[in-house]
């Protein structure tokens, strides 16, 4: 046995492919942990069918040093080779694979992007549930189904049940608590579905609508840190409710990137602050530092900046033209640690705000 597994790996090396692919299956399936680097060579050969069973054979021999390796055949120009590496990642269960296989639901290959939603189930990182939504009413009507096992996996299967089934009593209780995320799939759906389901959809969009409204002014975008607003719906042809309207970020025109229930959001400068976002109590802390961009805020703290940091801050809340935020800038908190406190910074911050106070 010793000397027949000493063959197969020094038939990769072999000038033949069809020997290097067959080492390659067999290695896999012997599953020999000493088989992982000579077989992860493979992963740039020329032949795309031993670029294929290699992707294969490391998702079988289950070494999460494959990992990185794996991620970049996911843009391999062959789908096979894609198609097995979403599959081996999946085995694997690295979640350094989430974000990559998360571009993978928008592979033009249908069974990618299938494999894609299988993994991300197998994976269960609550990162993939927004995307796996969008691929409930996939062209594939396989992926789709996939996706609603995966979105039950990550304890979301009553919001994919209710958007699969376009179940309107459970789409509207969804709205009633304030949560946008079945708006999404059911826009997108609105492009490829009959008039008959168009009308149920705009219909229950209208619904949704009305019951969001009292909670709009707390919704905000987990991509862009953005307040909702009110967002044209996509001009489908269909005989009834035309020129509809849907709660979204102003930004990027969707509803289900959300973070619902949010009171207040204090932009933080804060070089000591390892994380980008903290959440307590309806109040959501963003530090501006890390996000490096402007986005909706009700107040200020900075507890540890430069000078040149804070400069740059106010000269971007200078030449900010967004009308939502412009009007509010002047009466908002501005609150500045003692440590942090210098003449320069105070006289720079007083130009803009109204309410100014080291703490």
């Amino acid at each position: 046995m010793f000397t027949d597994f000493d063959d197969m790996i020094s038939n990769l090396k072999s000038p033949n492919p069809d020997e290097r692919r067959d080492a390659c299956i067999n290695l896999g399936e012997i599953g020999n942990p000493l088989a992982v680097e000579p077989v992860m060579k493979l992963l740039d050969d020329p032949e795309k069918e031993v670029r294929k069973v290699a992707c294969k054979a490391l998702g079988n021999l289950g070494s999460i040093n494959t990992v990185e390796p794996l991620i970049k055949c996911l843009e391999d120009s062959v789908y096979l080779v894609r198609f097995n590496a979403v599959v081996a990642l999946g085995k694997l269960g690295d979640n350094r694979a989430v974000e990559p296989l998360i571009e993978c639901l928008r592979d033009g290959k249908r069974w990618v992007r299938h494999a894609a939603c299988e993994a991300l189930g197998k994976l269960g990182d609550k990162r993939a549930v927004e995307p796996l939504i969008e691929r409930l009413n996939d062209s594939f009507d396989k992926a789709g189904k996939v996706a609603l096992i995966a979105l039950e996996k990550l304890g979301e299967g009553p919001l994919a049940v209710a958007i699969a089934q376009l179940r309107y009593d459970d789409l509207i209780a969804f709205a009633k608590e304030g949560d946008s995320r079945p708006v999404d799939p059911l826009v997108e759906r609105l492009e490829t579905t009959n008039i008959k389901t168009q009308d149920a959809i705009k219909k229950a969009l209208v619904k949704i609508n009305r019951e969001l409204k009292p909670h709009a002014d707390n919704l905000l975008c987990k991509k862009h840190f953005t307040r909702f607003a009110l967002t044209k719906l996509p001009d489908v042809k269909s005989s009834k409710l035309r020129n509809l309207s849907y709660y979204a970020c102003r930004i990027c025109k969707k509803a289900s990137n959300v973070i619902p229930h949010v009171h207040n959001v204090t932009a933080v400068l804060d070089s000591d602050m390892s994380k980008l976002t903290s959440l307590k109590r309806n109040n959501l802390r963003v530090n501006y530092l890390k996000f490096n961009g402007l986005f909706d805020f009700e107040r200020i703290e900075i507890v540890k900046a430069n000078i040149h940091d804070v400069k740059l801050f106010l000269n971007r809340i200078k030449r900010d033209h967004d009308e939502f935020r412009q009007k509010r800038y002047r009466k908002m908190a501005c609150t500045v640690k003692r440590e942090c406190k210098s003449e320069e910074i105070l006289a720079s911050l007083r130009e803009i705000f109204e309410n100014v106070r080291v703490k």
